[in-house]
């Protein structure tokens, strides 16, 4: 049995709404806590804790290290990786659900976000979009206009998360498809003639209420995504524990 596959890409999805046990602040260590505790909204704390225990579970799946002994830091830009290891991995959250991406291939960002959220997307465009890419969005019909800016939005975050720079990066110096049914890829970066082709871009729609990116350095082509479920992956740890506990009663 497996969860995760060596030179895959492994994306587990869906809503991070579980109940707040005491398993979930056992995991966190000493910063994690301060961090949870931080938070103003219980929302936003609770949101976190889990995202975390999450996190570190499935990592402890892959890695086969003791989930209490994974421990995740971060660069100065903020990007959390683990020490020593060719694991990559990245997070994100939109309103209740969470999308968590996985793999070996390299350096990984994921974006989610929700299609009903309400916001100013004709004022956004221009900061985030060149002006060819203006042009293209405002020759598309309005009523696209919003699947076309989450297209875009998802696409530029997930590349960025990858490279841990974030969204300090100049989003407008990325140009990436984003017109309904147009496939993602990198179609021009304005720092290096070269960089677009040791990058693989995709979305999914494995959230039904969301739109969703993930970007991988990789030279692979085409790798495969295989997504999972909180479902599936919570099945599979009790499949797990079920084998351990009897594997343990026959020693």
């Amino acid at each position: 049995m497996s969860f995760f596959h060596p030179q895959t890409i492994l994306v587990l999805t869906g809503s991070n709404c579980s109940i707040l046990t005491e398993e979930n602040y056992s995991l966190l260590n000493k910063q994690e806590k301060k961090r949870a505790a931080e938070f103003l909204f219980d929302q936003d704390r609770v949101q976190y804790v889990i995202c975390r225990t999450l996190l570190k579970q499935l990592l402890s799946l892959i890695t086969k290290i003791p989930t209490h002994q994974i421990s995740i830091r971060e660069s100065l830009n903020g990007k959390p990786y683990l020490n020593k290891s060719n694991i990559f991995f990245n997070l994100s959250h939109s309103a209740n659900n969470v999308a968590i991406a996985v793999t070996d291939l390299g350096p990984i960002g994921i974006d989610i976000e929700n299609k009903n959220k309400t916001f100013d997307y004709l004022k956004l465009s221009n900061l985030i979009f060149s002006e060819n890419e203006q042009e293209q969005f405002f020759d598309i019909h309005p009523h696209q206009r919003k699947e076309a800016f989450l297209n875009a939005w998802t696409r530029k975050e997930a590349f960025f998360k990858a490279t841990g720079s974030g969204l300090s990066s100049p989003l407008k110096e990325l140009e990436v498809p984003f017109i309904p049914n147009q496939k993602p890829v990198i179609c021009k970066t304005a720092w290096d003639t070269h960089d677009r082709h040791e990058w693989f871009l995709t979305s999914f729609d494995f959230i039904k209420e969301c739109v969703g990116a993930l970007a991988v350095k990789t030279q692979k082509r085409n790798p495969v995504v295989i997504n999972y479920s909180l479902k599936d992956f919570y099945n599979y740890r009790k499949q797990i524990h079920h084998l351990n506990a009897i594997h343990h009663f026959s020693i």
